[in-house]
């Protein structure tokens, strides 16, 4: 068992959070921009047990393996309690052995007992204490259009995408009943929400607006989740493919 230090969501993975890496970004940060430097405050500090890691098997992309998360301790001037056990964080360690992805999910209990343990109610947990810049939205209606495209993907394209790795990914076999022509439909169901979001990438620069939003964030990470099943960037999809170039080179997402 050893001992580590993380951040949440996309926010590098350093033993001091800050309010500012919580938040992601700033909301106007783009690659044609010379920004200040951050202004940055403790929100607090994580110390996270973690067991020995679990190799998944390489894939065309890389090796992928799972670090479970025993327990840890949550401190600082704002944010105090624990991380729980039953975590773990998701690796994706590339070809080349320079660089990896990771997805590290937690659930932390404050001190009064709360437990956070949703990605959506964790931002809205977050954005309250540090609403800039707005990820979820600056008013009811942008909050409601955030929404309504987080719910679509979550339901039309990540539930599926998790279903075709399921029922088609050999990690699965033995493991649990697989169902493969299942798998290959949500597969081609998944793919073809994709290109509906191409066409609808036409008519504006994120997926959400002309901002970049929590949205983005799950679009992005479900799409990238999907490449063991197959689930990749298609020939045509122009809009779609500066969207995620975008979204790529965003420092949060090479954390």
């Amino acid at each position: 068992m050893g001992v580590g230090a993380c951040g949440l969501a996309l926010a590098p993975r350093v033993g001091r959070l800050d309010k500012s890496a919580l938040a992601f970004e700033w909301e106007n940060l783009t690659m044609n921009k010379t920004l200040p430097p951050p202004s940055l405050e403790h929100l607090c500090d994580l110390a996270v047990t973690i067991a020995a890691p679990i190799e998944v098997g390489h894939t065309p992309a890389g090796l992928r393996r799972m670090i479970p998360i025993t327990g840890g301790t949550v401190t600082g001037p704002q944010l105090n309690g624990r991380v729980l056990p039953g975590g773990a964080d998701f690796q994706l360690i590339l070809s080349q052995g320079t660089q990896a992805h990771l997805d590290a999910r937690y659930v932390l209990e404050l001190d009064d007992g709360t437990r956070l343990r949703e990605s959506l109610a964790i931002c809205r947990y977050l954005e309250t204490m540090q609403p800039e810049p707005a990820l979820l939205g600056r008013d009811p209606r942008e909050r409601a259009e955030i929404e309504s495209i987080v719910l679509q993907l979550m339901f039309r394209v990540y539930v599926p995408t998790t279903h075709a790795f399921r029922h088609t990914h050999k990690f699965w076999a033995g493991r649990i009943p697989q169902v493969p022509e299942y798998g290959v439909l949500a597969q081609q169901t998944v793919l073809a929400e994709w290109q509906r979001l191409d066409r609808e990438l036409a008519s504006r620069e994120f997926l959400a607006g002309d901002r970049f939003s929590f949205a983005d964030i799950v679009g992005y990470t479900t799409l990238e989740f999907g490449k063991p099943s197959g689930i990749r960037l298609q020939e045509g999809q122009d809009h779609l493919r500066r969207w995620h170039a975008a979204i790529a080179a965003r420092p949060s997402a090479k954390a």
